[in-house]
């Protein structure tokens, strides 16, 4: 029997641990989930030509590029996944949303919520998503179930403690505090539709709390 699943394009821009993430996560799609697309791996972009020969051999890419703004303008991709460092998703996202691609983006979004209002400006017109997404995740689906069925009374209060890892990484770069910080709350406002009264984010790092 034929395979009739449509055929799309992908051309991935970044070759770090990420774009492994993600590349596995193309094989593997299919097996979890009924797709109704075939998702071609393309060409995978970067600046060091040995990582990238080594990606696409490990993973499948067809082709590799060193130029992202060629890639982006290349009428047989559909499908531009951005895994880059954050300070390059918003120039990525806006050309691919100007030649019509559909865009997905890995977490963080953009650097500062301007950047991130232009961001989702520019892309109204094409498909996109922000990867790194718990909606579906069962644990979060029965949280929501809870909560929406006044099983959980009001809440007044989310608390979060780091992890390890995210704890080294605050203490090299504090910047990063809203985004290792930033998935309770996430999970708080996709579970709820209530306001809380009261909220309290606590953190904790080798000094004590703060």
């Amino acid at each position: 029997m034929a395979d009739s699943k449509k055929k799309l394009n992908v051309a991935m821009i970044g070759h770090g641990f990420i774009a492994r993430a993600h590349s596995n996560a193309f094989h593997q799609v299919q097996r979890f989930f009924p797709i109704a697309y075939d998702l071609n791996l393309s060409v995978i972009c970067g600046r060091n030509r040995p990582k990238l020969d080594a990606m696409a051999s490990q993973w499948g890419w067809q082709e590799v590029a060193t130029d992202w703004q060629e890639v982006v303008n290349r009428s047989d991709i559909q499908i531009l996944d951005i895994a880059v460092p954050n300070v390059l998703h918003a120039p990525i996202a806006m050309a691919a949303a100007q030649a019509g691609k559909i865009i997905w983006c890995e977490k963080p979004l953009a650097m500062s919520l301007k950047e991130a209002e232009a961001m989702a400006e520019a892309v109204k017109q094409v498909p996109n998503l922000v990867w790194f997404n718990y909606r579906r995740v069962p644990a979060v689906a029965f949280a929501k179930r809870l909560i929406e069925e006044g099983h959980l009374g009001d809440k007044a209060m989310i608390r979060q403690k780091p992890r390890g890892g995210d704890i080294r990484a605050l203490k090299q770069a504090p910047g990063r505090l809203a985004i290792c910080c930033r998935t309770p709350w996430i999970l708080l406002c996709i579970s709820t539709e209530k306001f809380l009264s009261c909220a309290r984010l606590r953190t904790h790092s080798h000094g004590g709390a703060t």
